[in-house]
């Protein structure tokens, strides 16, 4: 029966039972009288009534959430699905309990067996100037490209089976994370052809590694390691940005310094024609105090100093 068909204290008797095999076994340390107990619900579970099951319950929570700290850092669902998954697939229990590792041993396996019988062929082996998917065509490309995908493959399958045997072990591996393995094994491939294809190999003769070793070795970092190449793209793309925001600010800050500099020049002229017009407004004071003259000289001060159109007026109704 799965854990979603069961009532909150089936699951509770069942995690218990898993928690509590999986602490003795393990030479944890369980008080007797909680082992006692839950051996007590678990045989007047099914003749109990809806009032005892209910005690049955609150029981249960409370040995579950000492189980818990007893068995921790191990999860419940972890040791209970393992427990479960070690009972099916007789066949190919040689590959362990877990329906993920199998899968991942088994795509393993293949990637090395297509890694070993396409490097048999002379257009891995004698193609020394394979330089990327637009220098070839034809067989030769594909064979050399279903060679790097099998080491992208063999790279991320890898990945994979150690970071989930690190879960296993400490039993806290959990089911609904499945498909972030999956996804990272596609990743995997994407990243070893990309890292072969971005990173030129040119491998001389005396060098003391061989061609289809280096596009190997490439494949299959790319497939081991997707952030590393992840961090390569965030790299060059940042190097574009770089270049591109350098360039739009060269131009930019060349055009606020032309605008600057004209706005100054004009602020100085203006300041000029100003001074120029107070010292004739003072001359005038000096020689002729006619008022009307001086409403005359204020207006062509104030019409020089405020761009418009229409001609500026002084009030002229002002009382003394």
């Amino acid at each position: 029966m799965e854990a979603n068909d069961q009532s909150i204290g089936q699951q509770l008797l069942s995690e218990c039972k898993g928690m509590t095999s999986y602490a003795l076994t393990s030479g944890m340390k369980v008080p007797p009288n909680m082992v006692l107990a839950l051996e007590q619900i678990e045989r007047s579970w099914q003749n109990a009534g809806t009032e005892q099951k209910d005690n049955f319950i609150k029981n249960l929570a409370n040995i579950h959430n000492k189980l818990t700290d007893i068995v921790a850092p191990a999860k419940p669902r972890s040791i209970l699905y393992i427990q479960n998954a070690a009972k099916t697939g007789k066949f190919w229990a040689f590959l362990g309990p877990i329906v993920l590792t199998r899968r991942m041993i088994l795509i393993a396996l293949i990637s090395l067996t297509a890694m070993i019988l396409l490097s048999l062929s002379p257009h891995v082996n004698d193609d020394k100037n394979f330089k990327g998917l637009f220098d070839h065509s034809g067989l030769p490309l594909l064979i050399n490209l279903l060679f790097q995908l099998s080491a992208a493959g063999l790279g991320a399958s890898f990945a994979a089976l150690l970071k989930v045997k690190n879960f296993i072990a400490s039993n806290t591996y959990d089911p609904k994370y499945d498909a972030t393995y999956y996804t990272r094994f596609v990743l995997g491939l994407i990243a070893g052809l990309i890292l072969t294809q971005i990173v030129p190999v040119n491998v001389e003769q005396d060098m003391f590694i061989e061609h289809e070793v280096a596009i190997l070795c490439l494949a299959f970092l790319g497939g081991f390691s997707t952030t590393a190449v992840n961090r390569i793209l965030n790299r060059m793309i940042y190097t574009i940005e770089s270049m591109i925001k350098g360039e739009t600010g060269s131009q930019s800050n060349e055009g606020q310094k032309d605008a600057g500099a004209m706005a100054a020049q004009e602020i100085a002229a203006h300041k000029m024609e100003m001074a120029t017009g107070l010292l004739k407004l003072q001359q005038q004071l000096n020689d002729n105090p006619d008022p009307q003259a001086l409403k005359q000289t204020l207006q062509k001060m104030m019409e020089q100093s405020v761009p418009g159109n229409e001609p500026l007026a002084i009030n002229n109704d002002q009382k003394d």
